[in-house]
């Protein structure tokens, strides 16, 4: 149980933390990669820059956490709740992001490029500027979903649900996005 404790620059590569307590615990430019981090909750836990690289993080609490510029590339986040997180400019490219809670959260120029969100609902979050290129979206709620420049250029939506054509309008798709059923690219598209 390392609640609230201050693990700031802490070194945990390739460790067992699994079903650890680190509930607003201050682990900024720590090193999780290849960690074990399962069933653990991690809710407020202060995430910025910290390096959680192919860690397991299948089931983890995020909710309410700071991981602003953090990386989660290749890491297994299936089935976690990231609920009203706040994770602007981190890493997700590769990850596994299927089942995943990650509604109310923000994930503003966040990388998602090769990632799995499989049946993720980021219904109400913010995505505006993330990059979904090359990911998996197949049952995704983006109901209420900011999506200002949000990058979905050759990604498959057709799968998605609660997409309008206003968000549509916001984003940027190109001639190889395909869009769900009842809903046309819009004229802005391709983004300059």
């Amino acid at each position: 149980d390392w609640s609230r404790c201050n693990k700031r620059n802490k070194k945990f590569p390739g460790k067992d933390l699994s079903d650890s307590k680190l509930v607003g615990t201050d682990m900024t430019y720590a090193t999780l990669r290849n960690a074990n981090l399962s069933g653990s909750d991690m809710q407020r836990a202060v995430l910025v820059k910290t390096s959680l690289s192919d860690a397991k993080l299948d089931k983890v609490n995020l909710s309410k956490a700071q991981g602003m510029r953090a990386s989660f590339k290749g890491a297994d986040l299936s089935g976690a709740n990231l609920t009203k997180s706040e994770m602007s400019r981190a890493n997700f490219s590769g990850a596994d992001l299927t089942g995943a809670d990650m509604t109310k959260s923000d994930f503003p120029r966040v990388v998602f490029s090769g990632a799995d969100l499989t049946g993720a609902n980021m219904s109400f979050s913010n995505v505006s500027r993330a990059d979904f290129r090359d990911s998996k979206l197949g049952g995704v709620s983006f109901k209420g979903a900011y999506t200002l420049l949000t990058r979905f250029e050759g990604v498959d939506l057709a799968g998605t649900s609660g997409l309008t054509a206003d968000q549509l309008d916001l984003a940027c798709g190109d001639g190889e996005t395909k869009l769900p059923d009842g809903l046309s690219a819009p004229s802005s598209w391709p983004c300059e």
